[in-house]
């Protein structure tokens, strides 16, 4: 694919999936800090299927809402290293 496509066809995932690059956290341990203080906990499959590549079978496009309460919890992450 050409870098232009892959720009116009950038979405929440790829966000999410960037910020777990950068984290340094394993998938379990962010989602473990995604969960915390929810009412209704993500699945890790669910949260898997949210990283998933453009073309996987189970990609699942990531929500505003997940997408930035990632943002907080991997920020918190950040300061207290």
């Amino acid at each position: 694919m050409h870098p232009e496509m892959e720009a116009c066809m950038r979405d929440n995932s790829d966000a999410l999936r960037e910020l777990m690059e950068h984290s340094g956290l394993t998938q379990r341990e962010a989602l473990a800090r995604f969960n915390r203080g929810q009412a209704k906990p993500k699945a890790l499959r669910t949260f898997r299927a949210n990283l998933a590549s453009h073309d996987a079978k189970t990609r699942i496009n990531c929500s505003d809402a997940v997408l930035e309460r990632m943002r907080k919890v991997l920020k918190c992450h950040a300061v207290l290293e």
